[in-house]
């Protein structure tokens, strides 16, 4: 594990997004929202607050969406993953999911590479 900086989200609590960029289809995102407050004082484990754990299904609330700024402005870091990656080595990306936050400025922080696709040609396209 390594921590390299603590990033405060924007708003009063702890929120992921993870965006997936498609090369066929339509593009989405999820966003997870902690549900403990930044400022809550009544948790016991403090460090909870400043965290989406994803795998306790009961700590955070998830939306799916299609549309939106969170959307619109993480898939743009995506596409130029994506164009990136493909101008540098010999493999076309089919799907890339990435995690973002926000911090309270406003910036866009690229936090993890959750899965990738390779794509697959097809000899009768």
């Amino acid at each position: 594990m390594a921590i390299q900086r603590f990033v405060k989200c924007r708003g009063p609590n702890a929120f992921l997004c993870r965006t997936v960029w498609k090369r066929k289809g339509s593009p989405y995102v999820y966003v997870f929202t902690n549900k403990i407050n930044y400022h809550n004082t009544k948790v016991k484990q403090q460090e909870l607050k400043f965290i989406v754990n994803t795998e306790d299904e009961d700590s955070y609330d998830c939306f799916y969406s299609t549309s939106g700024n969170h959307l619109k402005e993480t898939l743009g870091y995506l596409d130029n993953i994506v164009k990136f990656f493909e101008s540098h080595t010999n493999v076309m990306l089919d799907e890339i999911v990435g995690d973002f936050i926000k911090d309270e400025a406003g910036i866009w922080w690229f936090i993890n590479l959750k899965a990738l696709k390779v794509y697959k040609w097809d000899a009768s396209e």
